[in-house]
């Protein structure tokens, strides 16, 4: 399947995790994750020697990222409180790749294109929009979010 993350409205047991009808009734919306999962990754590559003021502003884009020892079984699930963090830290990282928000150390024009390529702007934006609406009403609405590696 690759990677993947799915919005679901309570997290199953694990005997409901498979690909069957009692799980697929849990799911609300499905995207592909990868800007969240290499955000990490793209601003210490942009930033080299600032992994510790990476890490300090966005723990949890740092737990999520693809080699991270959070998943089990390929999977990663993240509770309502969690979700409110990562959509935190999403948006915290669009504004400083805008330049509207300032981290010393960060050069946020240089996170952007790290992050985005190999992607063209359009294309990459347009992801990034979908995946935060996508955040703001699971947000919203007390889901979970599973991703896969």
């Amino acid at each position: 399947m690759g990677r993947w993350m799915q919005f679901v409205r309570r997290r199953p047991t694990q005997r409901q995790q498979g690909r069957d009808q009692i799980y697929e009734d849990f799911v609300v919306r499905e995207i592909a994750p990868h800007p969240l999962m290499h955000a990490f990754g793209a601003l210490c590559q942009a930033n080299p020697g600032k992994r510790e003021v990476i890490r300090e502003c966005f723990p949890t884009l740092e737990a999520i990222r693809p080699d991270s020892p959070g998943y089990t079984d390929e999977d990663l699930w993240l509770n309502a409180d969690e979700l409110g963090q990562l959509l935190e830290e999403f948006q915290r990282l669009r504004r400083v790749c805008r330049r509207e928000e300032y981290i010393t150390g960060i050069d946020g024009t240089a996170s952007y294109e790290a992050w985005r390529k190999p992607d063209p702007r359009e294309c990459f934006d347009s992801w990034l929009a979908k995946i935060e609406a996508m955040l703001v009403d699971a947000c919203g609405s007390g889901y979970w979010v599973r991703l896969m590696v």
